[in-house]
């Protein structure tokens, strides 16, 4: 997926489960994902976000190093 805070990052996300980190992703009979845990880059923008429903819920520190 391309970042959603606009710096046109690519981000690449493992949905096995043995990998680390990984990330589990939940599809509604709509066909809509939410992924668990939050995505955070750790370089870069630093975005730190949620993706709910289909929808990004920015993290309250987002922008921040960890």
């Amino acid at each position: 997926m391309v970042c959603p805070c606009g710096c046109e990052a690519k981000i690449q996300l493992s949905l096995v489960p043995d990998d680390e980190p990984s990330w589990r992703a939940a599809v509604d009979g709509a066909g809509i994902v939410t992924l668990h845990p939050s995505i955070w880059r750790t370089r870069g923008c630093y975005a730190h976000f949620f993706i709910h429903q289909g929808k990004i819920k920015w993290a309250k520190d987002s922008g921040r190093a960890h």
